[in-house]
């Protein structure tokens, strides 16, 4: 359990359903047949505070990205920017924009359920097209890509939020 000093650092409890006398309803992620509303596939990331899991509803549906985040290990600054993100991801709908889908604490970790980019990041496409011998974008896939973060770029501004992470 987190120590008060770290649960002061929250500014607000994430968007997580409570059933009847406030105990956690379901649990977010979790193995097949777990009764989890989503399942585990595969690891696809590791950082500092935890790691990205690929998964999908158990009901059915597109596959998604759970982001577990290891309270415990984050500083009180990074408990709050993680909750930033929460809040700016859930008041954003745009197709050039991952999709937030939910988030949830569960016992110490914080989990963040989003749309998964099967295309990956602009650095990924770079380093793909340099492994296949073709180096450079032509003329109209860059037009298109600038025009994407363009829209997405707008979109988020004018909801008075800056972006500080482009990929």
């Amino acid at each position: 359990m987190a120590g008060k000093g770290l649960m002061s650092a929250i500014p607000e409890k994430s968007t997580e359903v409570k059933g009847q006398g406030g105990e956690q309803a379901y649990t977010l992620l979790g193995e097949k047949g777990s009764g989890a509303k989503y399942i585990k596939k595969k690891k696809i990331g590791k950082g500092s505070y935890g790691e990205a899991w690929l998964c999908e509803p158990a009901d059915g549906g597109p596959v998604c990205v759970t982001k577990i985040m290891a309270l415990p290990k984050m500083s009180n600054r990074d408990i709050q920017y993680a909750y930033s993100e929460i809040k700016c991801l859930s008041l954003v709908k745009h197709p050039n924009i991952i999709r937030y889908y939910e988030d949830k604490e569960e016992g110490d970790d914080l989990l963040i359920t989003m749309e998964f980019a099967d295309g990956g990041d602009l650095d990924r496409q770079i380093k793909q097209r340099a492994a296949n011998g073709s180096h450079y974008f032509q003329e109209h896939e860059v037009l298109f890509m600038f025009l994407q973060i363009c829209m997405a770029l707008d979109h988020i501004h004018a909801k008075k939020m800056l972006h500080r992470d482009i990929k």
